[in-house]
């Protein structure tokens, strides 16, 4: 039997029974009204006497004002004051200009998205990013945006990439800026710029015309978008995005078209580059293949809700790969529709197929590695395991079973790897404990982390658990929540005004150095949100 990865100073996992620990919980047996029932250094939180809180220097918070007004999203690290009167203040906005330089001889760009990215200050949290659209050119050689901001990134680095629209997208590459933000920004567009060029034929020698030609360096588009021609296709790369390698994708304009998708190998990009004829192999019009799924009893419920992915390789060389994929999904009866390239019986066309049952399915994902099929029609029927059941109780501190709280299971990995772990994954799964703090949570095997909320206003802290296992062997879990102290105060603006509906996040750090925690996410301890004078009260797990 498999436990749980727990921080033994905040949580106790005990799979089957739980060992009561003597650390002091909330005492539900004294019901108070008010603060003052509690007593000095103590809060009254939904009946419950809690202590107040002291904040460690640990804790980054986030603030989060509603859309509609002037103060900004803000993080704050190391905010120390009294547990009864944590009084948060978010930054102002700002607005930033930015207006693109062209040479005299260049087209200036008319329509483009602008996006602009700067590392969070808090450790482990993704990047901030702020989006707009160039603005209507007062001057067509001199086309400009305005970004509102959070003061507090001002002076910071960000990268800002500017993403051409269509028709420009057609004749203008992405362009990408390091930038150091401030209220003005002047932007030169490079002009320079390197060309990839090619041609995809057919497996005949035919020129593939109308599929779309772009070129990316991971997952950042760096060139223009233009249709493949008789005369194959050209893109435009900026010169200062040669390094590292590019990779050229080329696929059909509409997802049901029967062209399949052609992905170059990655190539370093130090001059114009042509990569000449790519010839794709002989494959013949897509059929259509019915499948069927069911459970392995004779009274299992139709696997209804599936998502059926199904992709095959054609060619993979030292010139590029050339894959085929389709989605379809199942209907009440458990079958689904999808267009593929047919085989043969002589030489059948092998799929990875992927099945993915929805969120709450008692039916586990499945991976149908190299499945052979030659021409159309309704294949043989496939049987699906069911999910192993993961079932819990959660306790308070105290013991007491605890309603209503929110648990959320995110996969890590798979219990085993797959051909179809590339393109495929197990949707994320959320519960709620029912009166006696119960759940049951239907979950692909594989490694989770696992999010305890409680409701709103409730006298328990929330709780993280990560590198939880879950397979078929894996018997019911205990979850005991931290105890937990008060905190409350005001979240305000600059200026003092209250902020209300305010949302508040404190989190645990997963580092001190942000840029040593890349795939290491910060530890939510605390969220709520602000009522309509400002004012929220937060339970944070004490150690």
């Amino acid at each position: 039997m498999k436990t749980a990865t727990a921080r033994s100073t905040r949580s106790t996992i005990v799979l089957g029974v739980l060992a009561l620990s003597c650390s002091k919980g909330p005492e539900a047996s004294n019901r108070c009204q008010t603060d003052d029932a509690c007593g000095d250094g103590r809060a009254c939180t939904s009946g419950t006497c809690l202590p107040r809180a002291a904040a460690p220097a640990t804790w980054a918070i986030a603030l989060a004002p509603r859309q509609d007004s002037a103060a900004a999203y803000t993080e704050l690290a190391g905010v120390s004051m009294p547990a009864a009167g944590f009084d948060l203040a978010a930054s102002p906005k700002v607005t930033l200009t930015g207006t693109l330089g062209f040479d005299t001889n260049a087209t200036p760009i008319a329509t483009a998205h602008v996006v602009l990215t700067v590392p969070s200050s808090i450790a482990g949290l993704p990047d901030l990013q702020y989006e707009t659209d160039l603005a209507a050119p007062l001057k067509p050689s001199t086309p400009a945006f305005t970004l509102p901001v959070p003061s507090g990134i001002v002076g910071r680095a960000g990268k800002l990439r500017v993403l051409p629209a269509a028709p420009d997208n057609a004749t203008h590459a992405p362009s990408t800026f390091a930038v150091t933000v401030a209220p003005a920004l002047a932007l030169p567009v490079p002009t320079k710029a390197l060309t990839v060029s090619g041609r995809l034929l057919s497996a005949l020698g035919d020129p593939l015309v109308g599929l779309v030609a772009r070129a990316f360096q991971g997952a950042d588009l760096v060139s223009n978008v233009v249709s493949t021609t008789p005369d194959g296709f050209s893109l435009l790369v900026p010169a200062d995005a040669s390094a590292p390698s590019l990779a050229v994708e080329l696929e059909a304009a509409m997802s049901d078209a029967p062209q399949p998708h052609f992905w170059a190998k990655p190539f370093a990009l130090t001059a114009s580059y042509d990569l000449g004829d790519v010839q794709l192999p002989a494959y013949g019009q897509p059929n259509t293949f019915g499948f069927a799924f069911q459970g392995a009893a004779p009274s299992d419920p139709a696997v209804a809700g599936a998502l059926v992915r199904a992709r095959t390789v054609l060619s993979d060389d030292a010139r590029g790969t050339t894959d085929f994929l389709r989605d379809g999904q199942t209907d009440m009866t458990g079958q689904a529709s999808l267009s593929l390239l047919p085989g043969s019986t002589a030489a059948l066309r092998l799929y990875d197929v992927a099945i993915v049952p929805p969120a709450g399915s008692v039916y586990a994902m499945k991976c149908l590695q190299s499945f052979g099929l030659a021409a159309g029609g309704l294949q043989p029927a496939v049987t699906l395991d069911r999910r192993p059941v993961l079932t819990g109780s959660v306790l308070g501190a105290d013991g007491t079973p605890v309603s209503g709280v929110t648990v959320q299971a995110t996969r890590l990995a798979p219990e085993q790897t797959t051909a179809c772990d590339e393109y495929a994954s197990t949707p994320l799964v959320t519960e709620t404990t029912n009166d006696n703090g119960e759940f049951t949570l239907f979950l692909d095997a594989g490694t989770y982390t696992l999010d305890f909320d409680p409701p709103a206003g409730a006298p328990y802290p929330r709780l993280t658990q990560t590198a939880v296992s879950v397979s078929a062997s894996t018997g019911a879990l205990t979850v005991q929540l931290p105890p937990g102290a008060v905190l409350e105060g005001t979240l305000r603006d600059s200026a003092g005004t209250p902020l209300p509906q305010a949302g508040v996040r404190f989190y645990l750090p997963a580092c001190a150095d942000p840029a040593a925690c890349v795939g290491k996410p910060a530890q939510l301890e605390a969220q709520a949100r602000a009522d309509a004078n400002g004012h929220y009260r937060i339970v944070i797990p004490t150690p």
